[in-house]
């Protein structure tokens, strides 16, 4: 069987771009004189590679040569066209298909990944993608229906080859980087192997580069001809096999499109689909990007990664990308999922769930073993990736959307917009409750000297055009939006502060200052924005603290509002004084602010503990861990506090509890549960206020060691048990005066709450690797968790 392709030998390649040169032509030219609206075939045939029949012949008479003799033919070859066996459409399936592997191979076998030096195959990193067969942003929902309960509204989870397998027409939906090229070069690799699809001939084209042809006048069939030319196939048999069925035809990046091409993308789409309508179909576009509707085509969404597809994902990559060998990989990749997930890094974990910012992820990783100490690298990091880089890096310039705003523009937009959602708690909005704030910013623009109706048009459609085009904001039901990660909220807020300023000159210190809030200057004004009491606010705190040049006036503010905190309680101010004074014993060779935060939070919790354990009959209350000493930057616990404080022998009540609660009575069970608690809390005590008393040490534990010996075995409510209850309360009362119960009201357990919590955030914003003097940092240590008469003399520089 002759082919219908011919390509140049390695002599007669040479020959040709020698007439060529001497012809001073452009490859532009030379294809209109061969008169085919594409340049491709002649690349194609200056490097060697197979091109249709006729135009081969036609290049060389164009050039002087004689195509015989250019032409690589095989001796005793035949030279006549004859064409592959129609009738026998299952040979031919077969014959393209193994005759079109290598180009298959070629397109989709290796992945492009970010800030990797070498290519990453395919099989190596492939996670298995899940899908949405409903996405979320085509439901009409409430804001009210986010607020109560999101999860489920989420539809169920599929696996995305089942959706492949459902319907012959699919358009396949995802976020920037949610890895819908790298489903679609999947799809192509495993049917060329015949893992699935067996039957068909895939094909792969991005839609980009057939966007810049077609104003030329090329069909898609014609694209597609030209793609399998390789094969010694013409427009004829691919026409067969098409009204046959038998290919796969798979279409990325419908989004990539030039936005002057899209129409025309869109009308041959439809076109071409529902000519050749017996063969499957999948399309690759961004969420929310803007194309035509195709009326036979399903729609389904890649959903974000879970846990397990992150630790799948972690798993490959640093075997595979970081090239470490299986062991050393493995290992690695379990401590990035440790570290990952711990509770400080969730903003980190909020980013794992897309592909390409795991990788980011994994890459800031990878080089010291751990996470940057300033996260807020990794959060800008990420910004980047979505607003510019990941398509700079694939060679796509995008339109811009309407109104065309420059980059810088869209990022302050953004900032603003997330700094307004955050202080209002509005992690998810109507587009209709922003669009004010957009009109607003656009007005202050020169091109935008306009309002009424265009404004409010343009504020929605920039909405959209964001959301498309960045992946930043994400429609989550039909004109309801969030941003796509709660990082880029928090980061882009600590980053609208950043540029506003805040106020360093008020005196905090004035017990008429509302206690938790830094106010802002303009555009803000007036606004309390950041509460150094909220949870929630914290991760904005410790970015603005690591984004800022120099972090001084930031962190005085904050340790003046955390003075303020118990400022007007007298008992509290008290309470203060009294762990200035417990802390005296322990000031040499350490930072006494060390053991002041330690004796406050041990003093704290015991008060708390002991009011809950001495009321014996409750046991509802769950028993929580001490919590870990806040100041990491001075030295650990060990270290901190003098060694004579681990004088005290230990109680091991505890260590076989487990077992013996398994062989007592559970009526019992609570009782000897509160005991062991107890013995927890009174370890604690005497750490503190009896290590240097040992007789009255060991006196109290033969005393809960006799005590323990009569635990009656009746039930809680018998007399008998009552009697021994209140015989253990009596005991602990005479030791417990041995400390200090404070019998804290809860409004002053709330307040102490926060102002630990606080101290503990200043803390850590000092260790984030901000920049801040030693002065200023040397100042502020030395005066955590002291009275409010001390810390007046604390002054901003």
């Amino acid at each position: 069987m002759a082919k219908r392709s011919l390509q140049a030998s390695l002599e007669g390649t040479k020959q040709a771009k020698q007439a060529f040169a001497s012809k001073g032509w452009t490859q532009a030219d030379l294809a209109r004189e061969v008169g085919i609206k594409t340049r491709q075939p002649i690349g194609r045939f200056f490097a060697g590679q197979p091109v249709d029949r006729q135009v081969f012949i036609e290049l060389c008479f164009l050039l002087g040569l004689n195509w015989q003799e250019i032409a690589d033919i095989p001796k005793g070859a035949v030279t006549d066209e004859e064409g592959i066996d129609l009738d026998n459409i299952d040979a031919a399936v077969e014959s393209v298909r193994s005759q079109y592997g290598e180009k298959i191979e070629h397109q989709c076998g290796n992945l492009r990944v970010l800030d990797v030096t070498h290519p990453v195959n395919l099989d190596d990193i492939y996670v298995e993608v899940k899908i949405l067969e409903q996405p979320v942003a085509r439901k009409w929902l409430e804001l009210s229906d986010w607020l109560s309960d999101s999860e489920k509204l989420l539809p169920e989870r599929v696996p995305a080859l089942e959706a492949v397998a459902k319907y012959n027409k699919l358009i396949v939906l995802g976020k920037p980087g949610a890895g819908k090229t790298t489903f679609l070069q999947y799809l192509a690799r495993a049917c060329q192997r015949g893992e699935l699809q067996d039957a068909l001939v895939p094909i792969f084209m991005r839609l980009k580069d057939f966007g810049e042809d077609i104003s030329k006048g090329i069909s898609l069939l014609e694209y597609i001809s030209q793609e399998l030319e390789i094969c010694g196939i013409g427009v004829k048999e691919v026409e067969k096999l098409l009204e046959s069925g038998r290919m796969l035809i798979l279409l990325d990046g419908w989004d990539e499109v030039r936005q002057k091409d899209r129409d025309a993308v869109g009308q041959e789409i439809r076109y071409f689909s529902g000519r050749y309508y017996k063969n499957k179909y999948a399309i690759a576009k961004r969420t929310g990007a803007v194309s035509h509707q195709l009326e036979s085509f399903a729609e389904v969404e890649i959903a974000d990664f879970n846990t397990q597809q992150i630790e799948a994902f972690a798993k490959k990559w640093f075997v595979t990308v970081a090239k470490n060998n299986q062991q050393e990989g493995l290992a690695k990749a379990a401590a990035f999922i440790e570290k990952l997930n711990l509770p400080e890094n969730y903003l980190i974990r909020e980013l794992a769930a897309t592909p390409l910012l795991l990788h980011l992820v994994c890459v800031a990783f990878d080089a010291k073993g751990n996470f940057p100490r300033q996260k807020s690298k990794i959060y800008r990091e990420a910004l980047d990736i979505l607003l510019f880089r990941w398509d700079a890096a694939r060679g796509i310039q995008r339109d811009g959307g309407y109104p065309n705003l420059s980059l810088t523009a869209k990022i302050k937009l953004l900032s603003y917009l997330a700094a307004i959602t955050f202080e209002r708690g509005d992690y998810v909005f109507e587009i209709c409750k922003i669009q004010p704030y957009i009109a607003d910013y656009l007005r202050q623009l020169p091109e935008w000297d306009t309002g009424g109706e265009a404004l409010e048009l343009a504020s929605v459609a920039l909405v959209e055009s964001m959301a498309a085009e960045h992946g930043l904001l994400e429609e989550r039901s039909h004109n309801i939006y969030s941003f796509s990660h709660l990082t880029f909220q928090v980061y882009l807020t600590a980053k609208q502060i950043a540029n506003a300023g805040f106020t360093v000159g008020a005196d905090f210190t004035n017990q008429s200052v509302e206690p938790g809030n830094i106010w802002l200057n303009p555009p803000l004004q007036g606004t309390a924005l950041t509460q150094i009491t909220e949870e929630r606010w914290r991760s904005v705190f410790l970015t603005l603290a690591e984004m800022l040049p120099n972090a001084a006036s930031l962190l005085q503010i904050m340790k003046q509002q955390i003075d303020v905190l118990l400022a007007k309680d007298e008992t509290l101010q008290q309470f203060l004084k009294w762990v200035i004074q417990k802390s005296w014993s322990f000031q040499e060779n350490r930072k006494i602010a060390a053991v002041r935060a330690f004796y406050f939070s041990l003093a704290c919790v015991l008060d708390s503990y002991l009011s809950l354990a001495l009321n014996i009959g409750k046991f509802e209350f769950e028993f929580p861990p001490l919590p870990e000493l806040p100041l990491e930057l001075y030295l650990n616990f060990a270290q901190t506090l003098d060694s004579k404080i681990a004088l005290t022998p230990n109680f091991n009540f505890a260590i076989e509890f487990d077992r013996k609660l398994r062989a007592i009575d559970d009526k019992i069970a609570p009782a000897l549960r509160r005991l062991c608690e107890l013995e927890l809390i009174l370890s604690c005590v005497l750490n503190f206020d009896l290590a240097r008393n040992r007789d009255l040490a060991l006196e109290l534990q033969n005393s809960l060691e006799q005590l323990k010996a009569k635990l009656p075995e009746e039930a809680e409510n018998s007399p008998s048990f009552q009697t021994w209850s209140e015989e253990l309360k009596a005991l602990l009362m005479t030791h417990c005066h041995a400390g200090h119960h404070w019998q804290f009201s809860d409004q002053q357990k709330q307040l102490l709450k926060q102002y630990y919590e606080a101290n503990q955030l200043l803390v850590d914003c000092l260790n984030s690797g901000c920049e801040v003097t030693d002065g200023v940092r040397q100042q502020i240590e030395e005066t955590l968790f002291l009275v409010i008469g001390n810390c007046r003399k604390f002054q901003i520089n």
